[in-house]
């Protein structure tokens, strides 16, 4: 699906997000609108960064083969997911990824093979694992509320904010440095030590 992946390569950090195209229940997948409109946003001269954008077709195999190439294409600094969820009322960071229980079928009508071989129970978990068996403490999945509950202009100024936090994160962590309090929310004073992942931030929108 569509992606700014053409913009002009640079020596910036890259933050890689994504989202997801339409699907049962979800003809207009509010994670697409957030991730589209935040392309359009001001994050990358916030923060200093290079911002790619990708909307994923929710397809086992083609998440299976496009999240590892992106990876090694981009060498993100920080990767974020985002999903919509028909039951969040706000941002949900999501803190793991299961390893069983594959039975609902994506937009081709497919299953991981044997329905057990990867982890996850539908995309969402499915694309969060894949990155995070790249790297976990640059990896972060993000559930959003549906588009009856919040506008995309909404939705998109709470995932920008939740992005930045996370990134200067990232950015105490390479630092060797700690994290004690920024924009007034508190959050780990360890990031990622020990092999432990980013720490939750919560945006309301």
């Amino acid at each position: 699906m569509e992606n700014n992946l053409s913009a002009v390569k640079d020596s910036k950090p890259v933050i890689f997000v994504t989202g997801f195209g339409p699907f049962a229940g979800h003809t207009i997948n509010a994670s697409q609108s957030a991730v589209e409109l935040l392309a359009k946003g001001n994050l990358e001269e916030e923060l200093g960064v290079r911002l790619v954008t990708e909307i994923l077709e929710v397809e086992y195999n083609y998440v299976k083969k496009t999240v590892p190439q992106r990876w090694k294409e981009l060498v993100p600094k920080l990767t974020i997911h985002v999903g919509v969820s028909g039951i969040s009322e706000t941002l949900v960071l999501e803190q793991l990824a299961h390893n069983t229980g594959y039975v609902r079928v994506d937009n081709c009508g497919c299953v991981p093979q044997n329905a057990v071989c990867y982890p996850g129970k539908f995309l969402c978990d499915f694309t969060f694992y894949l990155s995070l068996v790249e790297d976990k403490c640059r990896s972060a999945f993000i559930h959003v509320p549906t588009l009856n509950k919040f506008s995309a202009e909404e939705i998109t100024a709470a995932l920008a904010t939740a992005i930045k936090e996370m990134y200067l994160q990232v950015v105490e962590m390479d630092n060797g440095t700690k994290v004690v309090e920024v924009n007034g929310n508190s959050t780990t004073n360890q990031v990622c030590q020990n092999g432990e992942p980013i720490e939750q931030v919560a945006a309301a929108v």
